[in-house]
């Protein structure tokens, strides 16, 4: 829609890549659940669940504030690419919490695209390309995840 391409053949396009991957992702999570599970720590797990919840409360807190300040300062091109920021930087402790080497690649792209469109791009531009490329980097990241966690789970088979 922001680029005003958005019609029933691209719609349909977005639909079926999205009904791909969560129909991949629900077959993955049924067979991970008939995996024997191994035993868990359960101090560590609380502890990484405190510091989930504590990167998460952060990101939020940065998403709202984005848009307050990019109005405040009469700027409002720079909220798609400031969420993006917010998303990417938010990836770089989640990368060491879970040692998903990844994240650091995901969160990079996000910033290093969305500084390149503000400097890059024409005022009125910023937010649909913005918008565009950091879902584009978003999806092929979670793709990528969800084809190495289907390989990983077919070798434990």
């Amino acid at each position: 829609m922001a680029l005003g391409r958005l019609n029933f053949v691209t719609g349909a396009i977005v639909a079926i890549i999205a009904a791909a991957l969560v129909a991949a992702s629900l077959r993955l999570l049924r067979r991970a659940a008939k995996v024997s599970q191994p035993e868990q720590d359960v101090e560590a797990d609380a502890e990484t669940k405190r510091v989930f919840r504590r990167v998460n409360t952060i990101q939020w807190i940065g998403i709202v504030a984005v848009p307050v300040l990019a109005n405040v300062f009469r700027r409002p091109q720079f909220i798609i690419p400031g969420i993006s920021i917010v998303v990417g930087l938010h990836l770089f402790p989640l990368a060491r919490l879970f040692r998903y080497q990844v994240h650091y690649v995901t969160g990079t792209l996000l910033v290093v695209w969305s500084a390149a469109v503000v400097i890059l791009l024409h005022r009125e531009d910023i937010a649909s390309i913005g918008a565009l490329g950091t879902a584009a980097i978003l999806l092929l990241s979670a793709t990528y995840a969800l084809v190495v966690a289907t390989r990983a789970e077919s070798r434990i088979r």
